[in-house]
């Protein structure tokens, strides 16, 4: 294995553990072997997939314990910053197993609006930026396709 192979292995890694095909199996292996504290991480990354596909709010939560405790008993300084989110935020995210709703329909809007934004530096025709959001966000009938050019 050479230093490039963990930057090549970047998507591997953030791949679900159900999804990889052999070869990437293999790459992982050995990745592992030479980081064992990458292989931690992933293991850990994995549990939080796990904890998340959860149904039940009680089993979630107590999941989520079992997850803490794990994280606070691993020497990963990442993750441990994670516990304190965790602590701050339990009962939030403990929520998503009520409700099943997330503020990602959201958060992609406010992305695209913001990826126009940069992409529209130093116009001075509000009236125009705000019809290249509209025309960006299909789902309402505008006509803005003369702005698309």
């Amino acid at each position: 294995m050479q230093a490039g192979d963990l930057f090549r292995s970047r998507y591997t890694l953030l791949k679900g553990a159900e999804r990889l095909a052999d070869w990437e199996k293999t790459r992982l292996s050995q990745l592992f072997y030479r980081y064992p504290e990458l292989k931690r991480a992933w293991m850990l990354k994995e549990s939080f997939r796990a904890w998340y596909r959860e149904t039940d709010r009680s089993r979630a939560k107590e999941t989520l314990g079992l997850l803490e405790e794990r994280i606070a008993n691993d020497s990963l300084a990442e993750f441990k910053e994670l516990l304190h989110t965790l602590g701050n935020w339990r009962e939030k995210i403990l929520n998503h197993f009520d409700y099943w709703i997330t503020n990602g329909f959201v958060e992609r809007k406010n992305n695209r609006i913001k990826t126009i934004k940069r992409m529209a530096y130093g116009y001075r025709n509000l009236d125009n930026f705000r019809m290249r959001i509209l025309a960006a966000n299909p789902g309402r009938k505008v006509r803005v396709s003369h702005l698309l050019t």
